[in-house]
């Protein structure tokens, strides 16, 4: 296991859009800080002070871009195909929030997943090219989910089945857990009632309670490690005290079986849950969970915000933790998952400048390129997305220095998770 970092000074332009980027990890890749964007195309400028929850959906032949403002969609060129559509539009009733968007390569069909509180409605395309008209999608509902009101979802899709994560935040006592849902992807293909089982995650060290929700990350696979084993993993976020561990689970779906390991990493502290950015009053939400990892050549890839090495310093930061684990064809090989690299985005260049990395996103292709996706404030810095990559032949645990994607002039008001704008397709 290798484990590295970076720290690099940072450019202090600004302007608070919403920016999705079609990745291509084979461009040429300009590193100067505050050089023009290297690759994608702006998708959609944010203007409200709620939170953006992007997400995208890079297919064959298309992208639909989501935010909780509505859907997009886009040629691979980033034309516009369609109108855009509020959730409302599209999904009915009171519309939706936290909304995601996944492309199934095996299928070749796009799935969108909102949650009406306390349910969740899946739209799965009836073709691999189509419009955001819901006539050209079918419509799922997960009603009576177990434990309460459901928040921070996570969604993937495998070969027999599609999976569902989420955390546990209302109905009463015990909050902070988690479960995970999942149904017979034929049936989501097909507009047919999927088969739809639970499955209850139990809790970290006693964690129960507001606000260390049970945030659990469900992995995007390029591949499994059977037709029907969804792949999880979330932070021992301890309230005090360090952390030494991540929890990896996977879940048989054909037989309901769930498995856990916990994986060794390197030291870290739980992020702050609030931070600094100018204009903020130091109310901007962190979140600590792993929101898009990614499962690839027998390797996940994951990311998560974490705090600093002094957690009782002042103002509070967080930055940027990345992870390579070798599954070792776990579990259902006799061989524990591995951590073969690891690294930290640190932004300050001396200890306490108050700088936060924070929201990553991160993305691998199938040479194992990564390149991970930010957030990026202070309490005299408006946020900034920004977004470092490492190429293959790289030194274990090393990223290139990183480029401003956008930056911010001004900070909506409110103390909504307005700044979580890194997503991946």
């Amino acid at each position: 296991m290798h484990q590295s970092s970076i720290s690099n000074g940072f450019c202090r332009a600004t302007l608070v859009v919403m920016v999705i980027h079609a990745l291509s990890l084979d461009s040429s890749f300009a590193q100067d800080c505050g050089s023009p964007v290297d690759f994608g195309f702006s998708a959609h400028s944010w203007t409200s002070s709620f939170a953006v929850d992007c997400s995208i959906a890079v297919g064959s032949n298309g992208i639909v871009a989501t935010t909780n403002d509505g859907l997009w969609l886009f040629d691979r060129d980033g034309n516009e195909l369609d109108d855009h559509r509020t959730l409302i539009q599209f999904f009915g009733g009171a519309g939706g929030v936290d909304t995601l968007s996944a492309f199934d390569t095996l299928s070749e069909r796009y799935f969108v997943l909102t949650m009406q509180s306390p349910d969740f409605i899946l739209a799965v395309s009836k073709t691999s090219e189509p419009t955001l008209d819901p006539e050209d999608w079918y419509f799922h509902e997960f009603t009576n989910l177990p434990g309460g009101n459901p928040d921070f979802p996570c969604m993937s899709v495998g070969e027999d089945y599609g999976y569902v994560s989420w955390a546990r935040v209302g109905g009463g006592p015990p909050q902070g857990t988690a479960y995970i849902a999942s149904a017979t992807k034929s049936d989501l293909l097909s507009g047919e009632t999927p088969t739809v089982a639970y499955k209850f995650v139990d809790q970290i060290d006693g964690q129960t309670t507001s606000p260390q929700f049970r945030a659990i990350g469900c992995v995007k696979m390029y591949s499994q490690p059977s037709s029907s084993m969804g792949l999880f993993i979330t932070d021992s976020h301890k309230t005090s005290g360090v952390n030494t561990w991540v929890r990896l689970y996977a879940l048989d779906a054909s037989t309901n079986t769930l498995y856990s390991h916990d994986l060794t990493v390197p030291d870290y502290f739980t992020a702050p849950i609030k931070i600094n950015s100018a204009g903020t009053d130091g109310e901007l939400t962190c979140h600590w969970d792993f929101k898009f990892p990614v499962y690839r050549n027998g390797s996940m890839w994951a990311a998560h915000a974490i705090g600093p090495e002094e957690p009782e310093e002042e103002p509070k930061t967080a930055k940027v933790r990345w992870y390579e684990i070798d599954m070792n064809g776990w579990p259902l090989s006799q061989n524990d998952p591995e951590l073969v690299q690891s690294g930290t985005i640190d932004p300050n260049t001396e200890p306490n400048e108050g700088i936060s990395a924070f929201y990553p996103a991160i993305h691998v292709d199938d040479d194992g390129n990564i390149a991970i996706a930010y957030n990026q404030s202070s309490a005299s810095e408006h946020v900034s997305i920004q977004r470092s990559i490492r190429k293959h032949y790289d030194d274990l645990g090393e990223l290139r220095s990183p480029l401003v994607i956008k930056q911010s002039q001004s900070s909506p008001a409110g103390s909504n998770p307005w700044a979580d704008y890194s997503g991946h397709g």
